[in-house]
């Protein structure tokens, strides 16, 4: 757990950094300087881009991080691995692009009455889905070298911080709507430009221009996985895309802008759990390697303990200050109050659910994860097609977090099944009850009238009163271990 909570600290930080300038433009000055539809047709560009890339991949990275303990030793293989993933990505490149090219025209004349803004700017989605497609196989390159924070530190802080530039020139009137997306543009593809320039400066990008040397069963393993992760990695985000997509054909590109800024918001709940995320898969496939069983079940069982322990933190904030949230935001995104709500309660059973698919995804049984998230695909297009029409945005988020549900439950009866991983205790409940407690002590509480020191008054007895309450309890050794080292460290 070492390695994983290390790094995860890192990525934590550079997270929730990333957060507070993901916030300052995106609940802040985009909802203020930006219409609607501008947000709208945004997130639709990065929505195909994102879906175009992890088509591309062909499947490639799930590969690098799984069997790349195959070839860490040997210079020259290692060498020829990452040689081979840019022919992989660059053939499925090829073949994406040409299929996206037959297909443009119905996507734009579907889009060009109710959302004009993303019709004007489709072409964008090229040059973003391209650097995304490399900066996917450069940063699962980097993470299977544990450079996992590289990851974060370029997507979550530096990103951001050249997006948050870019609508700040829209807050001073200094560009008009085409340099804002085109400049957006710039600051979405900078990031794989960056890590190239990190792996060159720690001597890791090497290529030689051959195939590496692998065993017939090896090679028959990789493929299989490359073909299951084709399907895993659509579907999943399938799942984190298609709701937008889907409220965009049902609406305009005006409720997908309202619908981006509620998301987002309610997002902030799985924070904690991207870091772990980035660290995790390496660490494991390794551990599966080994055939070490038992640090496996360890790491599980922790990641889902503080991982629903931190998001239920997160979720707490966010309810609890929502009628402040509301008082920033402009009036007509109050339409999307209960999207807040719904995707961060669908966050939170992804984190209770721990890295219970990145051990599915490096087991022997990565088959099923296909099978999984195929279902759920399917479910939350059912889903979204029942209950957008009834209930609208909030109907999308309802649906994401109910087959988000049935989702984890699967994923728990399959590792339950196979490796006899029961993550779960006494502890989830004590857990729930602190935050259940901490809602009701908070709620009632008196309130200030200024906004931003009614917002600092209840962060901050939300955040004191529910650590006190865990720490104090000792369900998490993790977190007590932690605050006796800081307690240590200011004592001497």
């Amino acid at each position: 757990m070492g390695v994983i909570q290390r790094q995860s600290i890192k990525s934590s930080i550079y997270n929730y950094t990333g957060v507070i300038i993901g916030f300052i433009y995106t609940g802040l000055l985009m909802p203020n300087y930006l219409t609607e539809g501008e947000i709208g047709a945004m997130r639709l560009i990065v929505t195909y881009a994102i879906v175009l890339a992890q088509l591309s991949s062909l499947g490639f990275n799930n590969v690098m991080i799984r069997f790349f303990p195959f070839f860490r030793e040997d210079k020259n293989q290692k060498k020829k691995f990452l040689f081979l993933g840019f022919m992989v990505i660059t053939f499925g490149s090829l073949i994406v692009s040409t299929i996206f090219l037959i297909i443009k025209p119905i996507i734009i004349k579907s889009n060009l009455e109710e959302s004009p803004i993303f019709s004007t700017y489709f072409n964008l989605i090229w040059p973003v889905f391209i650097f995304m497609v490399f900066y996917n196989l450069l940063d699962a390159y980097a993470r299977s070298n544990y450079y996992s924070t590289t990851g974060s530190f370029l997507k979550e802080f530096a990103q951001r911080i050249l997006i948050l530039s870019v609508i700040i020139l829209v807050v001073f009137n200094l560009i008009n709507q085409p340099k804002l997306f085109y400049l957006y543009t710039i600051a979405l593809c900078i990031p794989t430009l960056l890590i190239v320039i990190f792996l060159l400066t720690k001597n890791e990008l090497k290529i030689k221009p051959a195939i590496p040397n692998i065993s017939v069963a090896l090679k028959k393993d990789m493929t299989r996985l490359a073909g299951y992760s084709i399907v895993t990695g659509f579907a999943t985000l399938a799942v984190l895309q298609i709701d937008s997509i889907m409220v965009n054909q049902f609406f305009n590109e005006d409720l997908t802008g309202i619908y981006t800024i509620n998301f987002f918001i309610g997002s902030l709940v799985i924070i904690p759990y991207r870091a772990v995320q980035r660290i995790a898969p390496a660490v494991v496939a390794r551990a599966f390697k080994d055939d070490d069983l038992d640090t496996i079940a360890k790491i599980y069982h922790k990641s889902c303990l503080t991982q629903f322990a931190a998001g239920i933190l997160i979720l707490l904030g966010l309810w609890l200050n929502i009628d402040n949230i509301y008082r920033i935001l402009p009036q007509e995104y109050a339409a999307g109050i209960y999207v807040i709500l719904l995707i961060g309660l669908a966050n939170l059973i992804n984190m209770l659910a721990g890295i219970s698919s990145e051990v599915i995804a490096n087991s022997k049984y990565y088959a099923y994860s296909a099978w999984f998230v195929g279902i759920l695909v399917l479910l939350i297009v059912g889903f979204n097609l029942i209950f957008i029409p009834l209930w609208g945005i909030s109907g999308a988020a309802f649906a994401s977090l109910l087959a988000m549900l049935i989702y984890a439950m699967a994923k728990f009866i399959l590792l339950k099944s196979k490796f006899q991983f029961q993550p779960y205790n006494f502890s989830f409940l004590i857990i729930l009850s602190f935050g259940i407690v901490t809602y009701l002590i908070v709620f009632f509480i008196p309130k200030f009238e200024n906004l931003y020191l009614n917002i600092l008054w209840v962060s901050s007895i939300t955040t004191l009163l529910y650590l006190a309450l865990v720490y104090f309890a000792k369900v998490i050794p993790d977190f007590n271990l932690i605050i006796a080292k800081f307690l240590n460290k200011k004592n001497k």
